[in-house]
């Protein structure tokens, strides 16, 4: 049977799903399941998808307008090791600090949550490693 269902998280008020360029489904958020939030989720039915492989897309609308489009690969390959550092530049003083971001996305920019690979990270420099963070 596989995946047949999507929930997605938007503030916009009609979402489009395509699979492979073709229009797969429409919905409205579902605020009979979730009354209580202000912007309650969507719940796509992606049963006519299956059988179907291509990437995915999602066209977000509000009032009528077309405002996203959010792609997913349907190739389920790690295309891109991104480093991200919230600053580019430092004071060299000992005390300027920062984060940085580092993840595997797709070909479309999506993060690929369960990539797994090996990473070694080095330094080198005046710079000193201070904590490694694995996001859930």
């Amino acid at each position: 049977m596989g995946f047949s269902k999507a929930v997605v998280c938007s503030n916009c008020d009609h979402l489009k799903f395509y699979v492979a360029d073709k229009l797969v489904a429409e919905v409205e958020p579902d605020k009979k399941m979730f009354a209580h939030l202000r912007y309650a989720p969507f719940v796509a039915d992606l049963s006519n998808a299956v059988g179907d492989w291509g990437d995915l897309r999602i066209d977000g609308f509000l009032q009528g307008k077309h405002v996203i489009s959010k792609s997913m690969s349907g190739r389920g390959v790690d295309q891109e090791f991104a480093v991200l550092p919230d600053d580019t530049q430092l004071n060299a003083d000992g005390a300027d600090t920062t984060r940085v971001i580092m993840r595997v996305t797709d070909e479309f920019g999506a993060i690929r949550p369960f990539a797994n690979d090996a990473v070694k990270f080095e330094l080198d420099g005046p710079a000193e490693l201070l904590a490694i963070i694995p996001l859930p």
